[in-house]
């Protein structure tokens, strides 16, 4: 198992949320990601 940090793909809850979530299915293809956890700690 590899974990990867929000940096790779950007923040999903960010200023920028609609376009990183845009783009973020042909991220995780491209980068072979089999499952997503993602989530807020605040």
């Amino acid at each position: 198992m590899t974990f990867v940090g929000y940096e790779t793909f950007g923040n999903t809850h960010g200023g920028d949320e609609a376009a990183v979530i845009d783009r973020l299915p042909d991220s995780l293809r491209s980068r072979a990601v089999d499952a997503v956890v993602s989530g807020m700690g605040c």
